[in-house]
């Protein structure tokens, strides 16, 4: 909830921060609107391609912690920067993470039973939709204290994002939770669970 919340309101509000923070006219956010809708296109359609084909690996909860630390990385960068060369320079950090999205529920429709994929599923969709309603607020507040800090907001997206990704480390590394993370590595890649699963 808390990674939508910030993906949703950090597009609300990038326009009022780059005509603030750069004193941007249309044309360079049409420029950089563009250029970032490029690199997240690649992000969803070739980079998994190319994990999977080169790196021989699916794109499982290990890459979608990834995904979660790169986009902390990126909404730190994103309020860092201090003139427009720069922007540029960092939005190819989106390229790992723009695959959340996608992938979330990928992993999510794998690790419950058929049976209750559609009540799973839609409780999803229907989560992700309530992190929209929170946009309006966050665009606000933003509006008042944009002359104060500007970066501020995206350094508050980047901290909830990095404190999101450190979760699913925890996952990945606790002991108790490692084995159901190897298990659904298993099952993404669609392969057999073999031994005593303790691999």
């Amino acid at each position: 909830f808390v990674y939508f919340a910030c993906y949703y309101a950090s597009y609300s509000i990038s326009i009022l921060y780059m005509t603030h923070r750069f004193n941007a006219n249309p044309a360079f956010i049409g420029i950089y609107e563009a250029y970032e809708g490029l690199l997240q296109c690649i992000s969803i359609l070739l980079v998994p391609m190319i994990i999977e084909q080169w790196l021989g690996a699916y794109i499982d909860i290990y890459w979608l912690y990834i995904g979660y630390f790169m986009r902390a990385l990126y909404f730190a960068c994103f309020g860092f920067v201090d003139t427009k060369m720069h922007l540029f320079a960092v939005t190819p950090v989106i390229l790992l993470a723009a695959t959340v999205t996608p992938r979330t529920r990928t992993l999510i429709s794998n690790s419950v039973p058929h049976e209750i994929q559609s009540q799973v599923m839609s409780g999803f969709a229907a989560l992700q939709s309530a992190s929209t309603f929170i946009s309006p607020l966050i665009c606000y507040v933003y509006s008042v204290i944009v002359f104060q800090c500007a970066s501020c907001i995206y350094y508050l997206f980047g901290l909830i994002v990095l404190v999101a990704s450190l979760m699913i480390l925890y996952l990945i590394i606790n002991k108790e939770t490692r084995q159901i993370v190897v298990a659904l590595s298993f099952l993404n890649k669609k392969q057999p669970i073999v031994g005593n699963g303790k691999e």
